[in-house]
């Protein structure tokens, strides 16, 4: 006879009980994207692309400036490189002339805030005069001063240094 056998005790079924099975992991459910989503993100990407390239013809593609101070400060540096246009960002003419000092390049017509602007610049690389007046400490509160008092429009000369 078998260890098993009807006389051990021991009642065998051919059957596994259910009740003691541990269930396989069973994965998620893959995701669907909705497609509606996928056409959210493309036309997304497309307006951020139109704004891009607007921005980029209206501002200019870094050959302007677009702030008409650094556009004059740019004709100022130009015109004392012998490439002088006949007027500045502004209206107003600029001139090149030799003085005894050097070379000199005079804006008229700026308003007070470009004068002040281009004024604070140049005068890293050179000597500025504003409305004839050559000022022998340079702030910008006392080129504002002498910015504002022509009612014209200032006039600003740079004599670069020579380097």
């Amino acid at each position: 006879m078998d260890n098993w056998g009807a006389n051990s005790g021991i009642a065998m079924s051919k059957t596994a009980s259910l009740s003691h099975h541990h269930p396989v992991s069973h994965r998620p459910a893959p995701r669907h994207e909705r497609p509606g989503r996928l056409v959210a993100w493309i036309a997304a990407g497309a307006v951020v692309a139109a704004a891009g390239l607007a921005a980029w013809l209206v501002l200019g593609n870094g050959e302007e400036s677009a702030d008409p101070g650094e556009a004059l400060i740019g004709q100022m540096r130009a015109a004392a490189s012998g490439a002088a246009p006949p007027s500045h960002a502004f209206g107003g003419s600029l001139a090149v002339s030799s003085g005894a000092n050097g070379l000199m390049v005079t804006a008229q017509g700026l308003p007070t805030k470009a004068c002040v602007q281009a004024g604070w610049r140049l005068a890293k690389d050179g000597t500025v005069i504003v409305n004839g007046t050559l000022p022998t400490r340079l702030s910008a509160a006392r080129l504002a001063d002498l910015c504002g008092q022509a009612e014209g429009g200032a006039t600003l000369t740079w004599v670069p240094d020579g380097k």
